[in-house]
């Protein structure tokens, strides 16, 4: 009886049990895995991702604060419309001497909205005067010496930790007043007391006509102010913003955000 496989032959083609589980097993090894070069370029990948994922977070980030301090910027802005139009409607402060001119210009101390050939930027502005009558609490001045009580400490022993301002100075009013002459003197307030975010703030008055123009395109009936015998005024109000408070001096550093901006609140006033 002949033996139906050939030994010789199957030794030759290396189809044996042992001859295909070795040819099995080095066609394993050769797909298993990864290489040293796709190892090193999924680290490469993968750094670049992370790298713009914080970026990216970085970036949202830095937007959501501004945001958050631009809300806050807000309810002061309203905060002081409501002090102004309280002092013009109530008491006799257009008629005394608590506040003065000054110039905007946007060379010299970062001031925008000063381009004269807009009527609603004009460059001249209204600010408070350093320690005003009956108002020395309120309007403060670094060169009185009385700049402490705009920068309070707001973690006062009879406060709790979690405390972001400190109420008796969140809403006074600095008066920066730098060197020779009156134009380049500035207001200041709190935006974020606890970030030492401040604020310029200032004002306009003008007429209220009974005609409109291109001067005056505001109203086209007059505002008769019975108290003081004179037409009512435009009120306008504006808080540029934001600055880093660093001394009574300094109330103005870059604030780290690459921009600022001026917000703007309009009303009529007339003593009742």
């Amino acid at each position: 009886m002949q033996c139906p496989f050939s030994l010789k032959k199957r030794k030759k083609s290396g189809t044996g049990l042992r001859g295909q589980w070795r040819k099995h097993s080095a066609g394993e090894a050769r797909q298993s895995g990864f290489t040293l070069i796709e190892v090193l370029i999924g680290i490469a990948l993968t750094a670049i991702l992370v790298l713009g994922m914080s970026g990216l977070w970085t970036t949202v980030n830095d937007q959501f604060l501004y945001l958050t301090l631009k809300q806050k910027a807000v309810f002061v802005l309203n905060g002081e419309m409501e002090r102004l139009s309280s002092l013009y409607r109530y008491t006799n402060f257009s008629n005394l001497d608590r506040f003065q001119t000054v110039v905007y210009e946007n060379d010299t101390l970062g001031d925008d909205l000063s381009d004269p050939a807009i009527i609603d930027f004009v460059k001249d502005r209204l600010i408070f005067i350093s320690s005003p009558v009956n108002l020395s609490r309120m309007v403060v001045s670094q060169e009185e010496g009385t700049a402490s009580l705009f920068d309070c400490s707001i973690n006062e022993t009879d406060q709790p930790a979690t405390t972001q301002f400190n109420s008796e100075c969140a809403g006074r009013i600095l008066v920066d007043e730098n060197g020779v002459g009156t134009d380049d003197d500035r207001n200041y307030v709190w935006i974020d007391q606890e970030r030492r975010i401040t604020a310029r703030v200032s004002w306009r008055l003008r007429s209220i006509k009974s005609f409109i123009s291109s001067v005056y395109p505001n109203v086209d009936k007059p505002c008769w102010d019975n108290a003081g015998g004179t037409d009512c005024k435009e009120l306008t109000l504006y808080l540029h913003f934001p600055f880093r408070y660093s001394s009574p001096q300094e109330p103005d550093r870059d604030a780290g955000f690459g921009r600022r901006e001026t917000l703007v609140l309009k009303t009529f006033v007339g003593r009742r």
